[in-house]
C-alpha cells in the first residue's frame, strides 16, 4: 500500500473512532427504576430545549413498584426532562437531568427519605386491619387538628373479621384520628397517630364502647352550623361524571341535575354555588357507566372542595334518590337496599381452579352472587374488589378443572387490532345465550385520556360488562366495562357517538390479580383464527352472572 493509500487508511479509521466516540458519548440510554408503592402508567422523556413532551415512551406498558424499565431517547443531545404518571394520576418530574452521566433514575412517588416525625409532612395512606372478631361497618378519618369527622370512608362496603382496607389520605400532615363503627353499633377510636411511620393499623375492639348518636362522636357543632356552603367539586376519578346532584341533608328529594347538559372529564373542577345557610348536605354523582356515588351529611362550610374518585361508586338503574332521614344516624346500608332486585353481567374464568374476573358493578355489591353454568346455577363467593378500575375477582367451588382464558403475553396489543367480545347482552330481552360481536381497538385510553381503558368498536349492551375481550388468538386483552352514554353526549355536543365502547385494560386486570396475590396465565399471540374460532374457544370459560 502506498503513501497515499496508508494516508487514506489513517484518515477512515480517524473518523470512524470520532464517530464512534461521539455516538457513546452521547449515549442516552438509561433504567427507570420505580421505587414507589404504586406502578407507573406513563413515562415521558423530552429534551430540555423544547416545550412538549411528546408521546408516552410505555405505550401499553406499566413498571410495577421494584420494576426497572430501560429507556432509549431519540436524538443526540443529553439534557432531557423526564416525567412519570403514576396509577391515580400522580405525576413526579425531574427536569434537566444529563442522560449522558447516568444508567439509572428512581422515581419515589415523592415519598420521604425517612419517617416523618410528629409535626412534619409525609405519606399518611395506610391500610386498616379488622382485629376483632366482628364486622366493620364504616370507617373515618379526620386530620387531629380537624372537628369534623367527613365521610364514611367505606362507603357502601363492609370490612369482616381479618381483612384489610386500603385508606388512601392526601400526602401532607401525618397526624390523624382514626375511628370505625362495627355492626353492633359500637365505637372505636385511635387519636392523634402518626400515620407517616405506619403501613397499617388495626382495630381490634378492646377499646369499643357504645354510640348514643352520630358517627363516632361529633368533633363540633357542624350538625346545625350555618354559613356559605358553596363548593367545588373534582373528579379525582378515571370516569366521566354526566350528572351532580346536591341536596340539604334534611330534604328527601336530590332536586335537579346541576351539571345540565355538561359533563365533568377525568381531573376537571366544577364550582356549585350554594345559598348562605345550613352547612349539611348531602352529594350525588352519576358516572358515564350509569355507577353513582354519594357523600352524605357534608359539612360543606368547613371545605373548599369534595372529590369524588370513584372508589364507593355502585351500580344505579335510576337517578339516585336519599333515604327519608338520611344522614350521620343512617345505618351503614343506608340507600342501598336491593330487595329482591336482579341484575346481569358477563365474566369469565381466569384458572382451573373456578376463579372468574368480571367487573366490580356486576358482582361487587350483591348479596348473593350466581353463575350460569351449562349444569344450570352455582353460587359463588367475591374474593375482592377494585372499585376505582371496575374489577371484581370471584370464586366458584369447582369440583374438577374448568376451562379458563390466557392473558395475551406479547406482542402488547394496538390501536387498529381486531378484536372479539363475548357476553350477555340484553339478557331479560334476548335471552338467547353467549353473543359475539366483533371490531378492533380504536384508541388506547378512554374518556380524558384515561389510560386504564382502552376504546372499542365492537357493539357492546348492558349485560355485556365484564366480559372478555379477545384478540384474534383467543388470548384475553382487556374486560369489558361501558358504553358511552350516547344520550348524554348528544345533549352535549349535538351529536349522536357511534361505536365507542370501553374495556379495562389487560395489564389493568393483570395488576389487580397480581394485587391479591392470584395467578393466571400468559399466552403469546402467534396466529390469527377467524372470529367464529375464537367465539367457539370463548364459550368454554364465558358465562352468565346473576346478583341478587
Amino acid at each position: 500500500m502506498g503513501r497515499t493509500g496508508r494516508f487514506l487508511a489513517f484518515l477512515l479509521f480517524a473518523i470512524a473512532a470520532f464517530a464512534g466516540s461521539a455516538q457513546a458519548q452521547n449515549d442516552t440510554t438509561f433504567e427507570i427504576v420505580n421505587r414507589a408503592r404504586v406502578p407507573i402508567f406513563e413515562v415521558y422523556v423530552s429534551p430540555s430545549s423544547l416545550d412538549d413532551w411528546g408521546a408516552d415512551v410505555l405505550h401499553t406498558d406499566v413498571i410495577l413498584p421494584g420494576a426497572r424499565k430501560t429507556v432509549r431517547p431519540a436524538g443526540d443531545q443529553c439534557i432531557f426532562d423526564v416525567r412519570v404518571v403514576y396509577r391515580g394520576g400522580q405525576a413526579e418530574e425531574r427536569r434537566r437531568q444529563d442522560l449522558c452521566r447516568l444508567s439509572e433514575m428512581a422515581f419515589d412517588g415523592g415519598a420521604p427519605s425517612a419517617a416523618p416525625q410528629a409535626g412534619e409532612q409525609g405519606d399518611p395512606s395506610f391500610e386498616l386491619v379488622n382485629a376483632s372478631g366482628s364486622t366493620i361497618t364504616q370507617i373515618y378519618a379526620s386530620l387531629s387538628r380537624e372537628r369534623n369527622w367527613g365521610p364514611d370512608r367505606l362507603g357502601t362496603d363492609v370490612l369482616g373479621a381479618g381483612r384489610r382496607f386500603q385508606v388512601t389520605l392526601p400526602n401532607g400532615d401525618c397526624r390523624w384520628d382514626i375511628a370505625v363503627v362495627y355492626a353492633d353499633d359500637r365505637r372505636e377510636e385511635k387519636q392523634s397517630q402518626n400515620l407517616c411511620n405506619v403501613t397499617e393499623l388495626a382495630f381490634d375492639a378492646s377499646a369499643a364502647r357504645a354510640r348514643g348518636a352520630a358517627p363516632p362522636a361529633a368533633r363540633g357543632n357542624a350538625q346545625t352550623a350555618t354559613g356559605d356552603p358553596s363548593f367545588a367539586l373534582v373528579n379525582r376519578s378515571r370516569r366521566t361524571i354526566a350528572q351532580l346532584y346536591v341536596s340539604r341533608s334534611t330534604d328527601t328529594d336530590w332536586g335537579r341535575d346541576r351539571l345540565g347538559e355538561n359533563v365533568l372529564a377525568a381531573g376537571q373542577r366544577f364550582d356549585v354555588p350554594l345559598p348562605q345557610g345550613p352547612c349539611q348536605w348531602d352529594i350525588a354523582v352519576v358516572y358515564d357507566d350509569d355507577r353513582r356515588e354519594e357523600r352524605r351529611s357534608q359539612d360543606l362550610c368547613a371545605v373548599a372542595e369534595v372529590a369524588f374518585d370513584a372508589s364507593s361508586a355502585r351500580a344505579s338503574g335510576a337517578p339516585p334518590a336519599p333515604a327519608p332521614n338520611s344522614g350521620p344516624n343512617s345505618g351503614p346500608n343506608s340507600g342501598q337496599a336491593r330487595g329482591n332486585e336482579q341484575s346481569f353481567g358477563t365474566g369469565f374464568f381466569i384458572s382451573a381452579q373456578g376463579h372468574m374476573l368480571t367487573n366490580a358493578h356486576v358482582a361487587g355489591d350483591c348479596r348473593r352472587i350466581g353463575v350460569l353454568l351449562e349444569t344450570g346455577r352455582v353460587d359463588a363467593q367475591l374474593v375482592r374488589k377494585d372499585e376505582r378500575n371496575d374489577l371484581a375477582l370471584i370464586k366458584v367451588d369447582a369440583r374438577a378443572p374448568v376451562p379458563f382464558v390466557r392473558f395475551r403475553a406479547q406482542p402488547s396489543i394496538r390501536a387498529g387490532d381486531d378484536i372479539v367480545v363475548s357476553g350477555f347482552p340484553l339478557p331479560t330481552l334476548l335471552q338467547n345465550g353467549l353473543n359475539i360481536t366483533t371490531g378492533n381497538v380504536s384508541a388506547m385510553s378512554g374518556l380524558g385520556g384515561n389510560i386504564a381503558l382502552m376504546q372499542i368498536t365492537a357493539p357492546v349492551q348492558p349485560g355485556n360488562s365484564g366480559g372478555p375481550l379477545l384478540d384474534l388468538s383467543g388470548n384475553l386483552v382487556g374486560v369489558v366495562v361501558s358504553k358511552l352514554n350516547a344520550q348524554r353526549v348528544a345533549q352535549a355536543t349535538g351529536d349522536i357517538p357511534q361505536n365507542v365502547n370501553f374495556a379495562v385494560q389487560g395489564a389493568v386486570a393483570r395488576l389487580f390479580l397480581e394485587a391479591g396475590g392470584q395467578r393466571y396465565v400468559e399466552a403469546p399471540s402467534q396466529r390469527d383464527m377467524k372470529a367464529a374460532d375464537v367465539a367457539d374457544l370463548s364459550r368454554s370459560f364465558t358465562f352468565q352472572i346473576e346478583c341478587r
